[in-house]
């Protein structure tokens, strides 16, 4: 079997565990601890409503990170399905701007 990146994320199911499957795990959880750090380092230095491009967006874990931090968010991604995870996770940023695209592989 193998893996192509254009078609496995593009499966509902795969999306939505996405996330639980890739960070769960020990060494998920040490990577997802360092990547934050990092990204707060940065992000601290941004004036509040900078926009920024999050691409890959994937399934928008790292959006909450960075509205947090007063910014705005273009999310985009080649997979449908995992847009569609990263909306119903940014719901509760009622009344911020959060913009999510599909964007379709360039040939």
């Amino acid at each position: 079997m193998s893996f192509d990146v254009r078609t496995e994320y593009q499966d509902p199911e795969t999306a939505q565990d996405y996330d639980h499957k890739r960070f769960s795990s020990l060494s998920g959880r040490v990577f997802q601890w360092a990547e934050s750090r990092a990204l707060e380092r940065v992000l601290r230095m941004l004036p509040r409503g900078t926009w920024i491009l999050d691409a890959p967006c994937g399934t928008g874990r790292l959006m909450p990170l960075f509205l947090e931090h007063g910014l705005r968010v273009i999310g985009a991604d080649i997979s449908a399905e995992m847009i569609a995870v990263a909306r119903r996770g940014t719901t509760r940023w009622n009344g911020r701007v959060v913009i999510l695209a599909h964007v379709k592989e360039l040939h």
